[in-house]
């Protein structure tokens, strides 16, 4: 009777911890990702199923763009994940360490990309057969990095190889459509730097349109972040094409949805970026004054918020992104002085002033 007792207890307990952190995952889902972190902290017990505790509460962090945090989480998670036996391990640990490495990419710090993906690539080999679609799940990170160090080819080569496992093989899991939806939109971002915009319209309507695919939905929710960075491109790509219309009625949905991502500044950035163009365009020169000033402001939040707090190695790979943001607004402020729209006495002068002197562009 006691034993009979003492089981049910552990089960209900356990049941109780599974209930909370399903609801985490329910909240992440919704987008709601602020209520998903207070309630992981709050309400549930980290040493329960710490590898998924610790991966939940690194998404969400991520998501509202406190990349810091989220690094942070993803360690915790790593670190009980090292505790492991090679027998012990599972296929969501192998995830812990790609998702990491694609944070990093973000993050600039390119030795950790290739040491998690070098792990990953080592221990997947002995768990599934040699054509297995997983273990082609590392090629993401390390495309990304490729294309983030210059090495095009390279970029192409993984991302490609990356792209065809996943569509080609006859498993494929809510993680890899998600993935599968991230690679059209590095490809569209190089197809766009080689200058051919008819290839990176094509991919970048493809990583659109695939973020919105149920089983994406399933795996990360309505996933704002990633949505918004698809738009982004899309609208951009629009712009440089000269279809404003078509760029602005992109842009409008994904101005929609960044409500829920308003901490992740560089994604900000860039849709205030790309609004302060189409409005200069429709010559609406006082929004699009407001809105380069608002860019700013997010760069110099950005600098004082997570780019003070990364190492100078990873600040170094960082700084191009930096760089073409600033150079974006430069080249805003100048396009509105040369064509007179800004007087010396303007308000925009003072605030591009305080914007060089606070981040040093």
């Amino acid at each position: 009777m006691r034993l009979a007792f003492t089981i049910f207890l552990v089960s209900f307990f356990h049941l109780a911890a599974l209930c909370q952190s399903g609801k985490v995952m329910r909240l992440l889902k919704k987008g709601r990702f602020q209520e998903a972190i207070d309630h992981s902290i709050q309400k549930v017990d980290p040493e329960k199923r710490p590898v998924r505790y610790h991966k939940g509460l690194a998404r969400a962090y991520a998501l509202i763009g406190d990349d810091i945090q989220a690094e942070k989480e993803y360690k915790n998670a790593l670190g009980y994940i090292n505790r492991k036996s090679r027998k012990e391990l599972k296929l969501s640990d192998f995830d812990v360490m790609d998702e990491l490495a694609l944070l990093s990419v973000r993050i600039g710090n390119w030795q950790q990309v290739k040491a998690l993906v070098s792990r990953s690539l080592q221990l997947r080999v002995r768990w599934w057969r040699k054509n297995d679609p997983v273990n082609f799940r590392p090629y993401l990170p390390l495309g990304m990095l490729h294309f983030n160090e210059g090495s095009i080819d390279s970029a192409k080569y993984y991302l490609n190889t990356f792209k065809d496992n996943i569509r080609f093989s006859n498993y494929t899991s809510h993680l890899d459509v998600d993935q599968y939806a991230d690679v059209f939109q590095v490809l569209a971002d190089i197809a766009a730097v080689e200058n051919d915009l008819r290839l990176a319209l094509h991919l970048a309507k493809k990583s659109a349109r695939l973020q919105r695919h149920v089983w994406t939905k399933k795996e990360v929710g309505k996933n704002y972040a990633d949505r918004v960075k698809a738009l982004n491109t899309l609208a951009w790509i629009y712009i440089q094409k000269g279809d404003f219309k078509e760029g602005e009625k992109i842009i409008i949905k994904a101005d929609r949805m960044l409500a829920s991502v308003r901490g992740n500044l560089l994604l900000n950035i860039d849709t205030h970026l790309i609004k302060s163009r189409l409005e200069y365009q429709k010559e609406n020169i006082s929004e699009s004054k407001h809105l380069i000033m608002e860019a700013m402001q997010l760069q110099i939040e950005f600098v004082q918020r997570t780019f003070i707090y990364l190492s100078e190695y990873e600040k170094e790979n960082i700084y191009p992104k930096f760089k073409s943001n600033s150079d974006r607004i430069l080249s805003r402020v100048y396009d509105l002085y040369k064509n007179e729209y800004i007087s010396d006495h303007d308000p925009v002068l003072a605030k591009t002033l305080d914007y060089i002197i606070n981040t040093k562009a």
